[in-house]
């Protein structure tokens, strides 16, 4: 199966891999003005989760699309949903919080006193690694949000987690690296071509792209 928002729509589907066909569909924002602005949807166990902006985020059962909870949030612009035994994590544009998987239930909220509005956050077993939009990245306590650290950083980021290093692009054109435990940068990373693509990492490679170019990076001999 295939989970996506529908596009000109306030709709999430689920259709077949196979064949395309559509096996449910649900609109999360009944109203028609308001455009959903979807983040990426999510999936753990049975559930599918579903952040979108104003500031809905709703769980529903993969199965039939049964709507199984849905938080409206007060800060604006959730934007993502990477899920957790500990709870499914929504960023918005001010800062983060954790969820409780069940119900939706907030277990911590942190204002970051960002202004985030399209990145996203990375989450290891115990930590919560982000850019608040602003000035500085974070990592947070996966299970009681408190901070671990924070490094200058400037504006937003859709970080990658390898190993024991997490990797951003800071202004896209930069790309630097940072030990998830300490906040020690490992390295700092600019090319002549911009702007950088979010990283992604496979094979034991860090691959971004630039213009026409796609860059490998791997370990220095």
């Amino acid at each position: 199966m295939v989970y996506t928002p529908v596009v000109g729509t306030n709709d999430i589907a689920a259709m077949n891999a196979s064949d395309g066909s559509v096996e449910w569909r649900v609109t999360v924002q009944e109203d028609e003005v308001i455009s959903a602005g979807f983040g990426r949807p999510a999936i753990r166990d049975s559930t599918l989760f579903v952040a979108n902006w104003p500031g809905q985020v709703s769980a529903y059962d993969i199965k039939d699309g049964t709507q199984r909870w849905n938080r409206d949030r007060d800060d604006q612009m959730q934007l993502c949903t990477p899920v957790t035994d500990a709870g499914v994590i929504v960023t918005s544009r001010n800062g983060v919080a954790l969820l409780d998987n069940e119900d939706g239930e907030p277990l911590w909220e942190r204002d970051l006193d960002g202004n985030a509005t399209g990145g996203t956050a990375a989450v290891t077993d115990d930590r919560v690694l982000l850019s608040d939009g602003n000035d500085a990245f974070h990592a947070l306590d996966l299970g009681t949000g408190e901070s671990y650290w924070s490094r200058e950083f400037v504006g937003e980021s859709k970080p990658v987690v390898a190993d024991d290093s997490v990797y951003a692009v800071e202004e896209k054109r930069r790309l630097r690296a940072f030990d998830v435990d300490s906040g020690i940068e490992r390295f700092s990373y600019e090319p002549e071509q911009v702007p950088l693509s979010p990283p992604i990492i496979g094979d034991g490679r860090l691959y971004v792209t630039n213009r026409r170019r796609v860059l490998a990076l791997g370990e220095q001999s």
